[in-house]
Protein backbone atom coordinates (compact mmCIF):
# COMPACT_ATOMS: atom_id res chain seq x y z
CA UNK A 1 0.00 0.00 0.00
CA UNK A 2 3.12 2.30 0.84
CA UNK A 3 4.68 1.68 -2.38
CA UNK A 4 1.45 3.35 -4.98
CA UNK A 5 1.03 6.36 -2.71
CA UNK A 6 3.46 8.08 -4.93
CA UNK A 7 1.15 7.82 -8.21
CA UNK A 8 -1.43 8.84 -6.44
CA UNK A 9 -0.16 11.60 -5.15
CA UNK A 10 0.65 12.46 -8.80
CA UNK A 11 -3.09 12.12 -9.59
CA UNK A 12 -4.62 14.27 -7.60
CA UNK A 13 -1.86 17.00 -8.84
CA UNK A 14 -3.11 16.49 -12.48
CA UNK A 15 -6.47 16.80 -11.55
CA UNK A 16 -5.96 19.60 -9.26
CA UNK A 17 -4.15 21.51 -12.55
CA UNK A 18 -7.21 20.50 -14.74
CA UNK A 19 -9.43 22.09 -12.42
CA UNK A 20 -7.23 25.75 -12.05
CA UNK A 21 -6.82 25.56 -16.23
CA UNK A 22 -10.64 24.93 -16.52
CA UNK A 23 -11.36 27.74 -14.10
CA UNK A 24 -9.09 30.09 -15.73
CA UNK A 25 -10.69 29.57 -19.17
CA UNK A 26 -14.16 30.23 -17.66
CA UNK A 27 -12.39 33.57 -16.54
CA UNK A 28 -11.03 34.56 -19.90
CA UNK A 29 -13.74 33.95 -22.07
CA UNK A 30 -16.07 36.67 -20.57
CA UNK A 31 -12.87 39.12 -20.32
CA UNK A 32 -12.21 38.21 -24.37
CA UNK A 33 -16.41 38.86 -25.20
CA UNK A 34 -15.89 42.50 -23.44
CA UNK A 35 -12.93 43.44 -25.33
CA UNK A 36 -14.60 42.44 -28.42
CA UNK A 37 -17.88 43.80 -27.25
CA UNK A 38 -16.03 47.34 -26.71
CA UNK A 39 -14.06 47.06 -30.50
CA UNK A 40 -17.79 47.13 -32.47
CA UNK A 41 -18.97 49.72 -29.82
CA UNK A 42 -16.10 51.80 -30.93
CA UNK A 43 -18.11 52.95 -33.95
CA UNK A 44 -21.19 54.04 -32.17
CA UNK A 45 -18.59 56.47 -30.75
CA UNK A 46 -17.24 57.58 -34.07
CA UNK A 47 -20.66 58.31 -35.48
CA UNK A 48 -20.79 62.30 -34.61
CA UNK A 49 -17.97 62.42 -37.34
CA UNK A 50 -19.39 65.63 -39.52
CA UNK A 51 -20.45 64.30 -43.26
CA UNK A 52 -19.65 66.90 -46.19
CA UNK A 53 -21.53 69.37 -46.65
CA UNK A 54 -23.84 69.50 -50.24
CA UNK A 55 -22.25 70.97 -52.98
CA UNK A 56 -23.67 74.56 -53.60
CA UNK A 57 -25.67 75.37 -57.21
CA UNK A 58 -24.20 76.69 -59.76
CA UNK A 59 -25.84 80.65 -60.78
CA UNK A 60 -28.73 79.81 -63.37
CA UNK A 61 -27.87 82.89 -65.59
CA UNK A 62 -24.98 85.19 -66.17
CA UNK A 63 -24.69 87.85 -68.83
CA UNK A 64 -21.57 88.78 -70.58
CA UNK A 65 -21.20 91.99 -72.24
CA UNK A 66 -18.22 93.08 -73.96
CA UNK A 67 -16.85 96.51 -73.10
CA UNK A 68 -17.03 97.51 -76.91
CA UNK A 69 -20.67 96.74 -76.83
CA UNK A 70 -21.43 98.48 -73.79
CA UNK A 71 -19.60 101.83 -74.85
CA UNK A 72 -20.32 102.36 -78.28
CA UNK A 73 -23.70 104.09 -76.37
CA UNK A 74 -21.60 106.06 -74.20
CA UNK A 75 -17.90 106.98 -76.13
CA UNK A 76 -17.89 110.71 -77.92
CA UNK A 77 -16.74 113.50 -78.67
CA UNK A 78 -19.18 116.35 -77.69
CA UNK A 79 -18.20 119.78 -78.99
CA UNK A 80 -21.07 122.95 -78.53
CA UNK A 81 -20.80 126.37 -79.12
CA UNK A 82 -23.31 128.89 -77.80
CA UNK A 83 -23.69 132.06 -77.37
CA UNK A 84 -23.50 134.24 -74.47
CA UNK A 85 -25.80 137.46 -73.20
CA UNK A 86 -26.14 137.93 -69.65
CA UNK A 87 -25.35 140.74 -66.95
CA UNK A 88 -23.23 139.99 -64.01
CA UNK A 89 -21.85 141.74 -61.82
CA UNK A 90 -23.33 144.89 -63.18
CA UNK A 91 -21.59 144.55 -66.66
CA UNK A 92 -23.08 143.07 -69.55
CA UNK A 93 -21.25 140.39 -71.44
CA UNK A 94 -22.03 139.58 -75.00
CA UNK A 95 -19.84 136.96 -76.66
CA UNK A 96 -19.49 132.68 -77.54
CA UNK A 97 -18.40 129.46 -75.34
CA UNK A 98 -17.15 126.88 -76.69
CA UNK A 99 -17.09 123.19 -75.03
CA UNK A 100 -15.72 120.15 -76.12
CA UNK A 101 -14.03 117.19 -74.97
CA UNK A 102 -13.83 113.36 -74.71
CA UNK A 103 -16.38 111.03 -73.02
CA UNK A 104 -15.13 107.69 -72.26
CA UNK A 105 -16.69 104.27 -70.39
CA UNK A 106 -14.21 103.19 -68.05
CA UNK A 107 -15.28 99.17 -66.20
CA UNK A 108 -13.65 98.80 -62.82
CA UNK A 109 -11.62 95.81 -63.46
CA UNK A 110 -10.90 93.58 -60.47
CA UNK A 111 -13.74 94.06 -58.39
CA UNK A 112 -17.36 92.11 -57.62
CA UNK A 113 -19.69 94.96 -58.79
CA UNK A 114 -21.93 95.56 -61.66
CA UNK A 115 -20.79 99.30 -62.22
CA UNK A 116 -18.58 101.08 -64.57
CA UNK A 117 -17.79 104.40 -64.67
CA UNK A 118 -18.56 107.68 -67.10
CA UNK A 119 -15.84 110.33 -67.68
CA UNK A 120 -16.01 113.07 -69.30
CA UNK A 121 -12.68 114.88 -69.91
CA UNK A 122 -12.94 118.69 -71.78
CA UNK A 123 -12.69 122.36 -71.23
CA UNK A 124 -14.73 125.13 -71.51
CA UNK A 125 -13.77 128.60 -73.22
CA UNK A 126 -15.81 131.94 -73.28
CA UNK A 127 -14.41 135.44 -74.61
CA UNK A 128 -16.30 138.11 -73.87
CA UNK A 129 -16.86 142.13 -74.16
CA UNK A 130 -18.66 143.27 -70.99
CA UNK A 131 -19.64 146.64 -71.03
CA UNK A 132 -20.96 149.09 -68.33
CA UNK A 133 -21.65 152.57 -68.69
CA UNK A 134 -18.94 153.73 -71.37
CA UNK A 135 -16.33 151.58 -69.99
CA UNK A 136 -15.31 148.41 -72.23
CA UNK A 137 -13.24 145.18 -70.64
CA UNK A 138 -12.71 142.16 -72.99
CA UNK A 139 -11.79 139.21 -71.36
CA UNK A 140 -11.97 135.13 -71.47
CA UNK A 141 -11.76 132.41 -69.62
CA UNK A 142 -10.31 128.52 -69.76
CA UNK A 143 -11.62 125.82 -67.62
CA UNK A 144 -10.28 122.23 -67.55
CA UNK A 145 -12.58 119.60 -66.48
CA UNK A 146 -13.38 116.21 -65.49
CA UNK A 147 -16.63 115.06 -64.58
CA UNK A 148 -17.57 111.59 -63.28
CA UNK A 149 -20.76 109.57 -63.03
CA UNK A 150 -21.39 105.79 -61.18
CA UNK A 151 -23.33 103.97 -63.67
CA UNK A 152 -24.94 100.79 -61.84
CA UNK A 153 -26.99 97.24 -63.03
CA UNK A 154 -29.88 96.12 -61.55
CA UNK A 155 -31.48 93.04 -63.12
CA UNK A 156 -34.88 94.38 -63.68
CA UNK A 157 -33.99 98.10 -65.09
CA UNK A 158 -30.79 97.71 -66.47
CA UNK A 159 -28.27 100.32 -66.37
CA UNK A 160 -28.73 103.51 -64.32
CA UNK A 161 -26.97 106.15 -62.94
CA UNK A 162 -26.46 106.36 -59.09
CA UNK A 163 -25.09 109.19 -56.94
CA UNK A 164 -23.91 112.55 -57.85
CA UNK A 165 -21.29 113.21 -60.34
CA UNK A 166 -18.19 114.67 -59.27
CA UNK A 167 -16.41 116.99 -60.81
CA UNK A 168 -13.01 118.57 -61.00
CA UNK A 169 -12.05 121.63 -62.31
CA UNK A 170 -9.91 124.96 -62.56
CA UNK A 171 -10.78 128.52 -63.77
CA UNK A 172 -8.48 130.60 -65.51
CA UNK A 173 -9.17 134.31 -65.87
CA UNK A 174 -7.45 136.76 -68.57
CA UNK A 175 -8.04 140.09 -69.46
CA UNK A 176 -7.84 141.21 -72.90
CA UNK A 177 -7.84 144.66 -73.39
CA UNK A 178 -9.87 148.07 -72.47
CA UNK A 179 -11.55 150.39 -74.01
CA UNK A 180 -14.58 152.71 -74.78
CA UNK A 181 -16.92 153.85 -76.31
CA UNK A 182 -16.65 157.56 -76.00
CA UNK A 183 -13.88 159.60 -77.34
CA UNK A 184 -14.17 162.22 -74.83
CA UNK A 185 -11.90 160.93 -71.58
CA UNK A 186 -11.32 157.78 -72.95
CA UNK A 187 -7.94 157.70 -71.03
CA UNK A 188 -9.58 157.84 -67.74
CA UNK A 189 -12.35 155.59 -68.38
CA UNK A 190 -9.78 153.09 -69.40
CA UNK A 191 -7.64 153.63 -67.14
CA UNK A 192 -10.05 153.13 -64.15
CA UNK A 193 -12.57 150.10 -66.31
CA UNK A 194 -8.59 148.69 -65.81
CA UNK A 195 -8.26 148.93 -62.03
CA UNK A 196 -11.75 148.09 -61.29
CA UNK A 197 -11.02 145.14 -63.19
CA UNK A 198 -8.08 143.86 -61.33
CA UNK A 199 -9.35 144.47 -57.91
CA UNK A 200 -12.12 142.48 -58.58
CA UNK A 201 -10.25 139.60 -60.88
CA UNK A 202 -10.18 136.79 -57.93
CA UNK A 203 -13.80 137.33 -57.48
CA UNK A 204 -14.94 137.23 -61.07
CA UNK A 205 -12.55 134.34 -61.33
CA UNK A 206 -14.60 131.77 -58.36
CA UNK A 207 -17.69 133.20 -59.84
CA UNK A 208 -16.68 131.86 -63.59
CA UNK A 209 -15.59 128.67 -62.04
CA UNK A 210 -18.50 128.27 -59.85
CA UNK A 211 -20.89 128.72 -62.59
CA UNK A 212 -19.07 126.54 -65.19
CA UNK A 213 -19.45 123.54 -62.60
CA UNK A 214 -22.98 123.79 -62.36
CA UNK A 215 -23.53 124.15 -66.16
CA UNK A 216 -21.44 121.64 -67.30
CA UNK A 217 -22.35 118.85 -64.68
CA UNK A 218 -26.35 119.68 -65.55
CA UNK A 219 -25.80 119.08 -69.34
CA UNK A 220 -23.26 115.84 -68.64
CA UNK A 221 -25.70 114.63 -66.42
CA UNK A 222 -28.61 114.89 -68.78
CA UNK A 223 -26.65 113.51 -71.74
CA UNK A 224 -25.67 110.44 -69.66
CA UNK A 225 -29.54 109.47 -69.22
CA UNK A 226 -29.77 109.36 -72.48
CA UNK A 227 -26.82 107.57 -73.59
CA UNK A 228 -28.21 104.86 -70.59
CA UNK A 229 -31.58 104.79 -72.39
CA UNK A 230 -30.10 103.95 -75.49
CA UNK A 231 -27.72 101.47 -74.28
CA UNK A 232 -30.79 99.37 -72.23
CA UNK A 233 -32.44 99.79 -75.61
CA UNK A 234 -29.89 98.73 -77.60
CA UNK A 235 -28.48 95.79 -75.16
CA UNK A 236 -31.64 94.77 -73.66
CA UNK A 237 -30.50 91.78 -71.56
CA UNK A 238 -33.46 92.52 -68.81
CA UNK A 239 -35.78 90.59 -71.29
CA UNK A 240 -33.82 87.52 -71.02
CA UNK A 241 -33.72 87.95 -66.66
CA UNK A 242 -37.45 88.73 -66.75
CA UNK A 243 -37.26 85.51 -69.21
CA UNK A 244 -36.04 82.88 -67.91
CA UNK A 245 -36.40 83.76 -64.25
CA UNK A 246 -39.34 85.51 -64.16
CA UNK A 247 -40.85 88.55 -63.66
CA UNK A 248 -41.58 88.69 -60.50
CA UNK A 249 -39.29 86.35 -58.72
CA UNK A 250 -36.94 87.97 -56.02
CA UNK A 251 -32.96 88.32 -57.29
CA UNK A 252 -29.64 88.57 -55.87
CA UNK A 253 -27.17 89.98 -58.20
CA UNK A 254 -23.16 88.88 -58.62
CA UNK A 255 -20.57 90.87 -60.62
CA UNK A 256 -17.23 89.89 -62.23
CA UNK A 257 -15.26 92.57 -64.11
CA UNK A 258 -12.29 92.77 -66.31
CA UNK A 259 -10.56 95.26 -68.55
CA UNK A 260 -12.65 94.12 -71.38
CA UNK A 261 -15.81 92.70 -70.65
CA UNK A 262 -18.55 92.92 -67.78
CA UNK A 263 -19.72 89.35 -66.38
CA UNK A 264 -23.39 89.59 -64.66
CA UNK A 265 -24.46 86.68 -62.47
CA UNK A 266 -28.12 86.25 -61.62
CA UNK A 267 -29.59 84.33 -59.28
CA UNK A 268 -32.87 83.90 -56.97
CA UNK A 269 -32.83 85.49 -53.89
CA UNK A 270 -32.24 83.89 -50.62
CA UNK A 271 -30.51 80.71 -52.58
CA UNK A 272 -26.72 79.79 -51.78
CA UNK A 273 -24.42 79.63 -55.26
CA UNK A 274 -21.42 79.24 -55.74
CA UNK A 275 -18.26 81.28 -56.70
CA UNK A 276 -19.15 82.70 -60.03
CA UNK A 277 -15.64 82.44 -61.60
CA UNK A 278 -14.81 84.05 -65.30
CA UNK A 279 -16.31 82.54 -67.95
CA UNK A 280 -13.88 81.12 -70.43
CA UNK A 281 -11.65 82.59 -73.28
CA UNK A 282 -12.11 80.31 -75.38
CA UNK A 283 -15.37 79.82 -77.36
CA UNK A 284 -16.78 76.65 -79.38
CA UNK A 285 -18.03 79.43 -81.89
CA UNK A 286 -16.98 82.79 -82.33
CA UNK A 287 -17.74 84.83 -79.04
CA UNK A 288 -20.50 87.41 -79.09
CA UNK A 289 -20.36 90.68 -78.10
CA UNK A 290 -23.43 90.12 -75.57
CA UNK A 291 -24.23 86.39 -74.61
CA UNK A 292 -26.25 84.87 -72.02
CA UNK A 293 -25.07 81.67 -70.27
CA UNK A 294 -27.93 79.48 -68.98
CA UNK A 295 -27.83 76.51 -66.52
CA UNK A 296 -28.91 73.99 -67.22
CA UNK A 297 -31.39 74.06 -63.93
CA UNK A 298 -33.45 77.01 -65.47
CA UNK A 299 -34.06 75.06 -68.38
CA UNK A 300 -37.37 73.81 -69.89
CA UNK A 301 -38.48 70.22 -70.05
CA UNK A 302 -38.53 70.37 -74.11
CA UNK A 303 -35.31 72.31 -74.20
CA UNK A 304 -33.51 70.20 -72.19
CA UNK A 305 -34.69 66.98 -73.71
CA UNK A 306 -33.02 68.61 -77.31
CA UNK A 307 -29.80 69.72 -75.54
CA UNK A 308 -29.74 66.17 -73.99
CA UNK A 309 -29.19 65.05 -77.42
CA UNK A 310 -26.65 67.08 -78.21
CA UNK A 311 -22.55 66.38 -77.89
CA UNK A 312 -20.93 69.32 -75.59
CA UNK A 313 -18.52 71.56 -76.83
CA UNK A 314 -19.27 70.90 -80.78
CA UNK A 315 -20.46 73.27 -83.09
CA UNK A 316 -24.49 72.80 -83.10
CA UNK A 317 -26.09 72.47 -86.90
CA UNK A 318 -28.06 75.32 -87.76
CA UNK A 319 -31.48 73.08 -87.86
CA UNK A 320 -30.83 72.27 -84.26
CA UNK A 321 -30.05 75.90 -83.54
CA UNK A 322 -33.30 76.85 -84.70
CA UNK A 323 -35.23 74.00 -83.00
CA UNK A 324 -33.58 75.26 -79.54
CA UNK A 325 -34.62 79.24 -79.93
CA UNK A 326 -38.23 77.86 -81.06
CA UNK A 327 -38.39 75.61 -77.77
CA UNK A 328 -36.69 79.32 -76.24
CA UNK A 329 -39.73 81.20 -77.96
CA UNK A 330 -36.59 83.66 -79.52
CA UNK A 331 -37.43 82.82 -82.84
CA UNK A 332 -37.20 86.56 -84.86
CA UNK A 333 -38.36 87.49 -87.97
CA UNK A 334 -35.93 89.29 -88.54
CA UNK A 335 -33.53 88.19 -90.81
CA UNK A 336 -31.05 90.50 -89.36
CA UNK A 337 -31.30 89.57 -85.88
CA UNK A 338 -29.64 85.77 -85.78
CA UNK A 339 -28.66 84.31 -82.54
CA UNK A 340 -25.99 82.13 -82.04
CA UNK A 341 -26.25 78.64 -80.00
CA UNK A 342 -23.93 76.75 -78.36
CA UNK A 343 -23.38 74.28 -75.56
CA UNK A 344 -20.55 74.47 -73.94
CA UNK A 345 -18.80 73.48 -70.07
CA UNK A 346 -22.39 72.19 -69.39
CA UNK A 347 -24.28 75.76 -70.08
CA UNK A 348 -26.61 77.00 -73.02
CA UNK A 349 -24.76 80.07 -74.72
CA UNK A 350 -26.96 82.23 -76.29
CA UNK A 351 -24.69 84.83 -78.44
CA UNK A 352 -27.25 87.47 -78.72
CA UNK A 353 -28.02 89.54 -82.40
CA UNK A 354 -26.06 92.41 -83.18
CA UNK A 355 -27.87 95.85 -82.28
CA UNK A 356 -27.86 97.78 -85.82
CA UNK A 357 -29.79 100.64 -84.34
CA UNK A 358 -28.59 104.33 -83.42
CA UNK A 359 -25.79 104.64 -81.11
CA UNK A 360 -24.75 107.34 -79.26
CA UNK A 361 -25.24 110.67 -81.79
CA UNK A 362 -21.94 112.16 -82.64
CA UNK A 363 -22.15 114.43 -85.88
CA UNK A 364 -25.66 116.87 -85.66
CA UNK A 365 -25.61 120.10 -86.82
CA UNK A 366 -26.82 123.21 -84.27
CA UNK A 367 -25.99 126.99 -85.04
CA UNK A 368 -23.23 128.79 -84.08
CA UNK A 369 -23.18 132.45 -82.21
CA UNK A 370 -22.38 133.50 -86.19
CA UNK A 371 -25.68 131.84 -87.13
CA UNK A 372 -23.18 128.95 -89.25
CA UNK A 373 -24.00 125.45 -89.30
CA UNK A 374 -21.11 123.27 -87.50
CA UNK A 375 -21.21 119.93 -87.43
CA UNK A 376 -21.12 119.36 -83.82
CA UNK A 377 -22.79 116.35 -81.44
CA UNK A 378 -25.79 117.20 -80.36
CA UNK A 379 -24.92 117.93 -76.51
CA UNK A 380 -26.09 119.26 -73.42
CA UNK A 381 -23.09 120.85 -71.93
CA UNK A 382 -24.27 124.58 -71.26
CA UNK A 383 -21.63 127.04 -71.87
CA UNK A 384 -18.99 128.51 -69.60
CA UNK A 385 -20.76 131.65 -67.71
CA UNK A 386 -19.80 134.84 -68.66
CA UNK A 387 -19.13 136.49 -65.12
CA UNK A 388 -15.32 136.67 -66.23
CA UNK A 389 -16.11 139.41 -68.61
CA UNK A 390 -15.08 142.25 -66.22
CA UNK A 391 -16.74 145.17 -66.18
CA UNK A 392 -15.49 149.06 -65.75
CA UNK A 393 -14.42 150.95 -62.28
CA UNK A 394 -15.20 148.81 -59.46
CA UNK A 395 -16.69 146.04 -61.59
CA UNK A 396 -15.72 142.74 -63.43
CA UNK A 397 -17.75 140.31 -65.84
Amino acid sequence: MVAHRPLFAVCVVAFSLCVVTALAADEAEPAAQGQSNSKTAAPVESATVPTKPPEEASLPLILRIDKAALFRYIDGEPTERRPIDQYVLGAHAVGESHTQGAVRGELLPDIEEAAFVIRFRGNTKTKTRGTQGPAVVYSSTHTEFVCTRRVEFDPRQGFQAVGETEIEADTRLRYDGYASTRRLGRRVITFFAQRGAQKVREQARLIADRDNKRQVVEGFEKEVDEQIQAANQGLDVVRYVNRFLGENTSLQLFAKSSPEAIQLGVGTAGEKYAPMVALPEKRVTERRPVEVWLHASILSKPVGLIVETLTPDVAIPAEMQSKILGALDLVSDDPKKVYDVALQDGWLVLGLPQDEGKASPKNNPTVAADGSTQAVRQASVEPASPTAAAGPAAKAQ
